[in-house]
Parts: structure tokens; C-alpha cells; sequence
């Protein structure tokens, strides 16, 4: 089990968590509705996080209305996805605004914590897959937050043709992670010159205009890290496949028994 000491009431209150229990996407939306300063968000959510264990998975309400905004909820749920949109220390490929030479950029950490807190809703950042203004308005961000690996996102994918091949992609690996588009505000030069001798631009604070799926990212580490509230289902595949053959392995160097009989 992969546990890590968090406070999501925003106090004192602490608790230890289990990363993989299937809560982290609604832990990822009270981070974020703590950093917009929404109250109301907060204690909505806050409430639903700390009865979790204690409500059923969908409770019989009171009027009729409540059955339909429960099931939405549950539903909406049920098409998140948390992912990695950036590393920090990364190099990535781009161009000098004066005069398009190449060059390389590497995100600091925090880099878009400033954009990021004056935002008036997450949904503004665009989400483009492959970065393709044909490919808009599948999914919509809904919350991020930075830690010391990367830039987190939260996004929740349409209930739509193009909404649910874009879900099963992401699930099964046939997507292969994230990539943004983000304008530097404020970057440093290193001294020595990145691979083919390109300058690299370390940059401190960027404007997040868009970040998406896309086949091929630049960034290794902007990978899924759950679909729907679990790890998707190629890295449980994957993770599977290597115990059968760890299992193999071993058994296969296992000297044999002569004889018959139960040993």
C-alpha cells in the first residue's frame, strides 16, 4: 500500500491515506476548491470525503430530484481523469520567440502556480487532444495543483462518442500521456548548452494556456495516473503480465523433486 500523511480539511486535521483507494480525484477537487477560496465547494466536498466510508455507494434520498443529481454525480465521476500535464526538470523542445531558433525549456517547480491561482475556473485552460483546434471541447479541466513531481490536472472527459474513445484510449495506453502549451513569463539561460547545442531556458514562471492527451508526449512523466478513480487498466495489464513472468522465473529455477507423493 502506497500511504502518504495529507490534511484535507485545510487545519491541523491530519490523516493517512492510501494514494490508490480510489478517492484521490475527490481529494484533488477539495486541494483545489481550498486554493480558488471557494467555501461553499469546500464544505460540499469536505463532507462528502469524510462520510465516504460511512454513506453508501448511492444513498436513497429523501425526493426524487436527489436520485437524479446523485446518479449525475456518480456518473461524472466515473469519467475523471488524473494525470501528470508536466515534470518539473524536464527538457522539452521549442523555439526562441525573437527569432525561432531551437532551443530546449525545462519547468521549475511551481512554474504555473501564479497563472494557475488567478484563474477564474480551471476550465479555462484549454484541453485539445494532440493539441488539434478540430479536437476541442471533449473533456474540460475542472482543478490542478503542483507537487514535488509535477503539475497534477483533473479533468472529466464528455459523456459523448468522441468523449468515451477518448476515455478508453487513456485507460487501455493507446494515448500516450500529456503535453501543455504554456507561454514563459519569467525563464533564467543556463550556462552550458542543452543536447545538439541548443540553449536551454529554465523556466521559473509560464502562463498554462492548454494542456491535452496526445499519442506521443514530449514529457515521459505527464502519464495517467487514474481513470474513473483506479489506475488505468494497461498498468494493472502491465503489472500482471510482469508477475507471471516473475512467477515463471522463479519457478523455473526451482530445483525438481524426485519422486512422487505430496512433498
Amino acid at each position: 500500500m502506497s500511504e502518504q500523511r495529507i490534511r484535507l480539511d485545510m487545519t491541523a486535521r491530519e490523516e493517512i491515506i492510501d494514494i490508490a483507494d480510489g478517492f484521490e480525484p475527490l481529494r484533488v477537487r477539495i486541494r483545489a476548491a481550498h486554493e480558488a477560496g471557494d467555501r461553499d465547494e469546500l464544505t460540499r466536498l469536505q463532507h462528502q470525503y469524510w462520510n465516504r466510508e460511512r454513506l453508501p455507494a448511492r444513498p436513497a434520498p429523501a425526493r426524487a430530484t436527489s436520485v437524479r443529481e446523485t446518479d449525475q454525480e456518480f456518473e461524472e465521476h466515473s469519467r475523471e481523469v488524473l494525470t501528470y500535464v508536466a515534470t518539473w526538470g524536464v527538457l522539452s523542445a521549442s523555439e526562441v520567440e525573437e527569432d525561432g531558433s531551437p532551443c530546449w525549456i525545462s519547468f521549475s517547480r511551481g512554474a504555473f502556480d501564479h497563472d494557475l491561482k488567478n484563474l477564474v475556473s480551471p476550465d479555462r485552460v484549454r484541453l485539445r487532444v494532440n493539441h488539434r483546434p478540430d479536437l476541442d471541447g471533449v473533456a474540460r479541466w475542472v482543478g490542478f495543483w503542483a507537487d514535488h513531481v509535477g503539475q497534477r490536472g483533473l479533468c472529466v472527459v464528455d459523456d459523448s462518442p468522441a468523449g468515451r474513445l477518448l476515455l478508453e484510449g487513456l485507460d487501455r495506453g493507446e494515448i500516450g500521456g500529456f503535453s501543455v502549451h504554456a507561454v514563459p513569463r519569467r525563464s533564467t539561460e543556463r550556462e552550458v548548452p542543452g543536447p545538439r547545442g541548443w540553449p536551454v531556458f529554465d523556466v521559473v514562471e509560464a502562463e498554462l494556456l492548454e494542456a491535452g492527451p496526445v499519442d506521443e508526449p514530449a514529457d515521459e512523466g505527464a502519464v495517467v495516473l487514474s481513470v474513473g478513480g483506479r489506475r488505468p487498466r494497461f498498468q494493472l495489464v502491465g503489472e500482471a503480465v510482469e508477475r507471471d513472468q516473475l512467477l515463471r522465473q522463479v519457478l523455473g529455477q526451482q530445483p525438481r523433486r524426485a519422486g512422487g507423493g505430496i512433498h
